[in-house]
């Protein structure tokens, strides 16, 4: 008797955590990626810039624990932004890095991600912002400037947009 209640009580174990797993790994892939983000970045500074871009995965885990300063294992897509207005329109992904760089200028790190549940944010050289819709937000960033904006959804698209307002020294 004792035998057959040992017996039952391990199989109803087992088939709860195997529940629970099932359970847990189906709801980490939908509660871990949202829709994607469409980004904008305008390059307001007095100088010349490149943005590197590193999309979905390309993005390293490692700079969401704050173990690492740069957000991508490979950055595939690189473009100038010219100084006083340069910019790259409709770079989508989720989530995403964007490095941001300046000839002896300071360097930006930015990761976004917009979770299904819960709102997105930017991280930007260690410093994290959530955003709403309709938001704009000045940060100082390592001496330099940054202002971001989040547009309304268009097409199940979060719209956000970097702007570099200065570009701080090394």
């Amino acid at each position: 008797m004792l035998r057959r209640t040992l017996k039952l009580a391990t199989m109803l174990a087992l088939a709860l955590t195997a529940m629970t797993v099932s359970t847990s790994s189906s709801n980490a892939s939908y509660v871990y990626k949202g829709n994607p983000i469409n980004l904008h970045v305008v390059n307001k500074s007095t100088v010349n810039t490149t943005a590197a871009y590193c999309p979905n995965g390309h993005v390293s885990i490692h700079y969401q624990f704050g173990t690492r300063h740069d957000p991508c294992d490979v950055t595939p897509f690189v473009h100038n932004l010219h100084a006083n207005g340069g910019r790259w329109n409709d770079y989508t992904a989720n989530p995403m890095g964007v490095i941001v760089r300046a000839t002896n200028r300071q360097t930006f790190y930015f990761y976004l991600f917009n979770p299904s549940v819960g709102r997105p944010y930017v991280i930007v050289n260690g410093h994290k912002l959530t955003m709403v819709e309709g938001q704009e937000t000045h940060m100082a960033v390592s001496g330099g400037l940054v202002a971001f904006h989040r547009r309304g959804d268009s097409g199940g698209k979060k719209q956000m947009m970097i702007e570099i307002l200065r570009m701080g020294h090394k």
